[in-house]
């Protein structure tokens, strides 16, 4: 049984290991088949689940489209009349070039820094993105890196810096998007336009200006591969901040453009990357931002406000073309500076200012402005606002503040056209009381008696204007300065004649060209031209037309009153400068404004000088004594040396010899006797009397 047994027992055995490796097999194709087919179902879950969450995350993604004309915050700059930059205006410094004035070695280098494939790609760095991914998970970080420029375009342009995954798989959509709706090139142009260069620099233009003072299209290699490094980490790369960092990062993209020249940039001579690598790039010289001019900064805001809708003019772009002169208004803000130093260290207020506010009380430190004007074509070539250098209360145009005998002018100016009266006229400098007024001279207890407009003029007496304004009458004189321009309020009363009333400097100044510029009033005008950020013209409105307030004639004589001021009279600092100037002073009851306003044949400048809040300028303070060595500066450096220009005199002006003690034609051989100018037709015709046949003083008083 045993053998049975033992027969039966080895065929059973045989087969029963073929069995086994049968079954063995089966079991082992089933294993397989089943992680085939999990393979399967979880890849198509896999795939299921990518195109879940590519779905879920393309609800409510921007769109593309808008970034085909997009449209770059860029720097608007002010420019003075030579092409200067008075000011930039720029949320971000930036100005848009298009791809044909990048060199292209600077697109090599932006490429070798940031993505040498993009020329190659749709978008995504698929190696790149796996391999951040590892280093991501191994390092137990969010995901970073691998961006393609086309990924970076859309993080800065369509969706926001933060580093999550969502905002990563957005980005990754979009990318593709971008791809497909824009060039190569156009996405390109939207990189190389925005991207940070650092200290608030953006795009190529702004970095290539601010870096190397240059256009971007005459950048060197060794220029271009240090700006290409910077995007990485703008704080830390930036060569201004630190140089040595700078250049290691331009040794890697140049060593970038060295490892990749042969497979992407075959044309890129080696010998031109060796030279960039041993070429250290010099940086321009920093110059403090341009701002000499922050009156009209506020004015070209302000421009803009009233005539750009909100959301152009946010963007920026603006080319702004002015007629100021970028040195004279430096030159006008020192003098400025210069003479209220001056006057602060004559008056000691800084010393008043310390007693008082140990006391707790309230206290100014005096203030000036200016403005300067082209006689001819009344263009604003300098404009000073106030001591500060920022922008704050324009105390030229918008501040209003009495004039003083700087108004005088009108009325003089106003009984010369009448033809009742001369340069020659008498007229009598005596205390009078006007409906309970009484006028004072500047030295109360000195007067004249009988004086020469000419000489009452010069030396300012007030009694002898307030006569005057009384035979013209208040409301003629009041209608004379808004036909010179003056849009104040003026108090048609025998003070306007005083400068009683409040005016305007710029319109003061105006005023002033009108008799400089032969009696042509027109509006001043300070802005020429403005062109938008697409190059296109933004209409001015057109100026009001001129008028002709005075003839030639009227106007010279009232010039050669006014230069009397400089040579005889109140005016007479003014005599250094050298050339015909005219001019009259002005102050205030208590000196609380100080002003000169004056003018050569070409150059038209004003000046006031006093507290925001009126109060005392100080002993001896006046207009020729605060204002006036301010406006001495001014015109000075408005000339410059040689300048020797002579007032014309017209030809219907007449030129007669008098006596000065009558205003009467002088007798041949009269000792003492004057040149005098007149009007055609207006000269005296009677000859003085003889000292011999009757007394001066009966004489004067007979004709009074």
């Amino acid at each position: 049984m045993s053998r049975a047994g033992s027969r039966a027992s080895g065929p059973n055995r045989k087969r029963t290991g073929k069995t086994q490796g049968k079954r063995q097999t089966s079991r082992g194709a089933v294993v397989w088949r089943v992680l085939f087919q999990l393979a399967l179902w979880g890849g198509a879950l896999g795939l299921a689940t990518v195109a879940g969450v590519f779905i879920y995350f393309s609800r409510d993604l921007p769109t593309v489209d808008a970034l085909r004309d997009h449209k770059f915050p860029q720097t608007t700059r002010i420019l003075d009349r030579n092409g200067v930059v008075l000011a930039e205006l720029a949320s971000e410094r930036r100005t848009v070039v298009p791809m044909e004035k990048v060199p292209r070695h600077l697109v090599l280098a932006v490429l070798a820094a940031e993505d040498a494939d993009f020329y190659l790609h749709e978008g995504l760095d698929y190696p790149g993105i796996a391999r951040a991914v590892a280093r991501d998970v191994l390092s137990g970080r969010k995901a970073q890196g691998a961006s393609t420029i086309t990924q970076q375009v859309v993080k800065l342009l369509l969706l926001t810096p933060e580093r999550t995954l969502t905002r990563k798989i957005k980005e990754l959509i979009l990318a593709r998007r971008l791809e497909q709706y824009l060039t190569k090139d156009e996405i390109l142009f939207l990189y190389l336009n925005h991207i940070n260069f650092g200290h608030g620099r953006y795009g190529v233009q702004e970095a290539s200006q601010y870096y190397f003072g240059k256009d971007v299209q005459h950048l060197t290699l060794a220029e271009a591969t240090l700006i290409a490094g910077i995007p990485q980490a703008p704080a830390r790369l930036s060569p201004r901040g630190n140089m040595e960092a700078a250049r290691r990062r331009q040794r890697f993209v140049l060593g970038q453009l060295e490892r990749k020249r042969e497979s992407y940039w075959p044309d890129l001579d080696a010998k031109e990357i060796a030279q960039a690598r041993s070429t250290v790039p010099q940086l321009v010289d920093l110059t403090p931002s341009p701002d000499p001019a922050p009156e009209v900064r506020t004015a070209v805001l302000q421009w803009l406000k009233e005539r750009v809708p909100p959301a152009t003019r946010a963007l920026g772009g603006f080319t702004v073309y002015t007629t100021l002169d970028a040195k004279l208004q430096g030159k006008t803000r020192a003098a400025v500076r210069k003479g209220l130093d001056a006057l602060d260290k004559r008056q000691k207020y800084k010393k008043a200012k310390e007693d008082e506010d140990t006391s707790g009380a309230r206290t100014w430190g005096p203030e000036a402005a200016a403005y300067v004007l082209d006689t001819d074509r009344r263009e604003v070539l300098a404009w000073v606002g106030g001591y500060g250098k920022g922008p704050g209360f324009d105390r030229a145009t918008q501040a209003k503040r009495q004039p003083g005998s700087s108004f005088k002018p009108f009325v003089y100016a106003l009984a010369i056209q009448s033809r009742e009266f001369t340069p020659a006229s008498l007229l009598v400098d005596a205390p009078t009381v006007y409906e309970g007024w009484q006028p004072k001279n500047y030295r109360a207890d000195e007067y004249q008696g009988h004086i020469p407009l000419r000489r009452a003029l010069a030396l300012s007496i007030n009694s002898v204007a307030v006569r005057l304004i009384e035979e013209v009458t208040p409301e003629a004189v009041a209608q004379f300065a808004r036909d010179l321009g003056i849009t104040t309020s003026l108090e048609a009363t025998g003070s306007l004649a005083l400068g009683a009333s409040e005016v305007h400097l710029s319109e003061m100044v105006n005023a002033y060209a009108t008799f400089a510029a032969g009696g042509r009033w027109q509006p001043t005008r300070w802005l020429t031209r403005v062109v938008g950020p697409k190059g296109q013209d933004i209409r001015i409105d057109p100026p009001e037309p001129p008028r002709e307030v005075l003839s030639r004639s009227e106007a010279y004589v009232v010039t050669s009153l006014l230069q009397s001021v400089i040579q005889d009279g109140t005016g007479r600092r003014a005599r250094a400068l050298g050339f015909d100037v005219a001019g009259k002073t002005g102050t205030t009851n208590g000196a609380r404004d100080a002003w000169f306003v004056g003018y050569s044949p070409r150059r038209v400048a004003g000046v006031w000088v006093g507290f925001d809040t009126p109060q005392r300028l100080g002993r001896k303070e006046g207009g020729s004594r605060s204002a006036l060595p301010i406006w001495v500066d001014i015109m000075g450096a408005a000339h410059g040396k040689g300048f020797d220009e002579r007032f014309v005199v017209p030809e219907d002006v007449e030129q007669v010899r008098i006596d000065p003690v009558t205003g009467l034609r002088a007798f041949e051989g009269m000792e003492g006797a004057v040149d005098e100018i007149f009007l055609d037709g207006t000269a005296p015709q009677e000859e003085a009397p003889r000292p011999d046949m009757v007394d001066t003083s009966t004489f004067l008083l007979e004709q009074l």
